[in-house]
């Protein structure tokens, strides 16, 4: 009970295992055939540790919404500085939007992170910036080449640092190769100047359909 009291409170994944350790710890004496009192005593201090953990998780989750950011309003924001959505009515529309523009550089996408984003940690959840570096290289490859169609053959990902809820991710796809079927992409994940992340993918040019 007492490693509840010393763990961090902004740790809500580690609140959440210890959550399920002491529902079944707290049954043990009773298996162990301990006394009634000190059984009622175990329950009593269990239950007021569940309910500060509880607690604890209750304001990590505010906080989380706090940092978050209105959908609308960023958009108009990066629609104002040139950007321009991604339509998808898939699943990149259900966890976008994503953003996108040409630069001198070659094509710009970026990801404007919410409250809808966020791991047990209450940081960007890694799949959610995997899903961006996939999205980001797979389109890169095709304005590159001018494919209209491409599959993902494989995608590494290196999670650097942390993005924290409200932050941008931003990244410019590098093609490091091509050949009649496949492109080898590389894209530097970038939140401001801060390197974030970095991922390489092959991308294989699919067949128009008939």
């Amino acid at each position: 009970i007492g490693a509840v009291l010393t763990r961090d409170a902004g740790d809500e994944g580690g609140f959440c295992h210890i959550d399920a350790q002491l529902q079944l710890n707290l049954k043990w004496p009773m298996c162990q055939g301990a006394g009634d009192r000190s059984a009622r005593r175990l329950m009593s201090m269990g239950r007021a540790c569940l309910t500060f953990a509880r607690a604890c998780r209750t304001w990590r989750m505010e906080r989380i919404k706090e940092r978050g950011v209105d959908i609308e309003e960023k958009t108009q924001t990066l629609q104002a500085q040139g950007w321009s959505v991604i339509s998808d009515a898939g699943f990149i529309g259900l966890i976008g939007p994503f953003f996108s523009k040409m630069t001198p550089d070659g094509l710009a996408l970026c990801f404007p992170t919410d409250s809808r984003h966020h791991n047990l940690r209450g940081v960007l959840q890694g799949g959610a910036l995997m899903t961006f570096a996939d999205r980001a290289m797979g389109m890169a490859a095709r304005t590159a080449t001018g494919a209209t169609r491409t599959a993902t053959v494989q995608l590494n990902m290196q999670f650097i640092d942390a993005v924290q809820i409200g932050e941008i991710v931003q990244t410019t796809p590098l093609m490091l190769r091509a050949t009649r079927q496949l492109m080898f992409m590389e894209a530097k994940l970038m939140v401001g100047a801060r390197f974030v992340g970095s991922a390489t993918g092959v991308f294989k040019r699919l067949a128009e359909p008939a």
